[in-house]
C-alpha cells in the first residue's frame, strides 16, 4: 500500500501544481475572464485540499491512533475514520498504470 500512497502523493502534487499554475495564469486575464474562471478554480481548490487533508490523515495514521489524530485536529475519531475510508476508496479507484496489467476507474 505504501507504493499506492506514494503514487497518490505524486498525483496530489500534480493537482496542486496545476491549480497554482491556473491561479497564476488568472493574473494575466481580463477582469471578466477572471470572474468567469474563479468559481471553477474555487471548486478545484476545495477538491484538491480535501484530498490533501485525507492523505495527510492517512499518513498520520501510520504512527498515531485515530484518537490521537482526532484530538490533534479537534474532530471526532469517527471523522478521522471517515477520512481514512474516503482516502482508501480514492486509492482503490486509481487506475493501474503498470504495463500488462488491467486497471480501471471504479466509480469515477
Amino acid at each position: 500500500m505504501a507504493d499506492d500512497q506514494g503514487a497518490l502523493t505524486a498525483s496530489l502534487r500534480n493537482r496542486v501544481t496545476a491549480l497554482a499554475d491556473s491561479m497564476v495564469h488568472m493574473l494575466d486575464l481580463d477582469p471578466l475572464a477572471v470572474a468567469r474562471s474563479a468559481p471553477r478554480l474555487i471548486d478545484e481548490a476545495k477538491s484538491v485540499m480535501a484530498a490533501v487533508r485525507k492523505a495527510a490523515i492517512a499518513e498520520a495514521a501510520q504512527s498515531m491512533t485515530h484518537a490521537e489524530i482526532a484530538d490533534g485536529l479537534g474532530v471526532s475519531a469517527s471523522a478521522v475514520n471517515n477520512a481514512l475510508v474516503e482516502h482508501r476508496a480514492t486509492i482503490l479507484r486509481k487506475p493501474v498504470a503498470a504495463a500488462g496489467t488491467r486497471g480501471g476507474n471504479i466509480g469515477v
